[in-house]
């Protein structure tokens, strides 16, 4: 598996001169398989380059986008997807309903043009909606699992299992806090248990969530015991805080690996940098 940052920052794109290393688009991942396939995760504002991107690869394009979750920031980028636009292709849509639902009320049904000047006539790919949150993209030699998340309005993880490696996806997740609609922590270890690449959310530093606790993100140190606990190979920080400059990561990472090594704890750390390619 290819994996691919697109979009890495969370709630609201931060562009400029202080996050141009590790990116100011909001939440976008592509993950390329051995066997073909390619799964878009989220159309945060990451999926506009994207979608440029595939043009150049791919003729026509064909691809599954799988959603997290329903708010703005993981949604925003799909009218600006080119793809979309374009006769031939095709573009299966999965995950939360939620956010299908969003894309299809916003968007393809819009006629306001006080809201967006495109119209449901001009997205001409082969879009389909797959109006189930149990739905995922089969792919060959291997599977996609799910696990309800904790955050406001629910969201989805998801572990890719591919030729013997795995990768896991967790963002917009809240370890400090329990919500009705979420999984327990001890599921969640079992979801992610000795995973190859883990991507998981870490918003916050331990003096921030004392005021944003609730807004269903964690903590840099709870999501690095969290990997400890469940053995990966890899933690990948994810959904950078809008204000968090690339200096600022480059110095929290830098304290996490120096507390790692002093524990003697095998685990490679490192901030998700748009642009980047880990292939597994």
């Amino acid at each position: 598996m290819n994996i691919t940052f697109w979009g890495t920052r969370g709630s609201v794109p931060s562009p400029g001169p202080s996050t141009i290393r590790y990116g100011g688009n909001t939440t976008c991942l592509e993950v390329c398989f051995a066997t073909g396939e390619t799964i878009i995760i989220d159309a945060g504002t990451g999926i506009r380059q994207l979608g440029y991107d595939l043009m150049k690869r791919m003729s026509p394009v064909s691809v599954s986008l799988l959603f997290t979750h329903a708010h703005w920031d993981h949604v925003q980028g799909f009218p600006f997807f080119i793809p979309a636009f374009i006769a031939g292709n095709h573009i299966d849509i999965f995950g939360s309903e939620n956010a299908q639902r969003l894309i299809q009320d916003s968007i393809f049904e819009a006629t306001d043009s006080s809201f967006f000047p495109v119209k449901k006539d001009d997205f001409k790919a082969n879009c389909i909606f797959h109006l189930n949150d149990q739905i995922v993209p089969i792919i060959k030699n291997g599977s996609i699992l799910t696990i309800r998340l904790n955050h406001p309005g629910s969201g989805y993880g998801y572990r890719f299992n591919s030729n013997g490696k795995s990768f896991v996806f967790l963002t917009d997740f809240e370890i400090g806090k329990y919500y009705e609609d979420g999984c327990s922590i001890d599921d969640l270890e079992k979801f992610a248990q000795g995973c190859d690449l883990l991507v998981m959310d870490a918003q916050y530093t331990d003096d921030e969530i004392v005021y944003t606790r609730g807004w269903g993100h964690s903590t840099f140190n709870e999501t690095v015991d969290f990997a400890i606990r469940t053995g990966v190979k890899k933690l990948v920080l994810f959904h950078h805080d809008p204000k968090r400059s690339d200096d600022e990561l480059d110095h929290i990472t830098a304290e996490i690996r120096i507390k790692l090594a002093s524990q003697k704890i095998k685990l490679e750390v490192l901030p998700a940098r748009e642009g980047e390619t880990i292939s597994i």
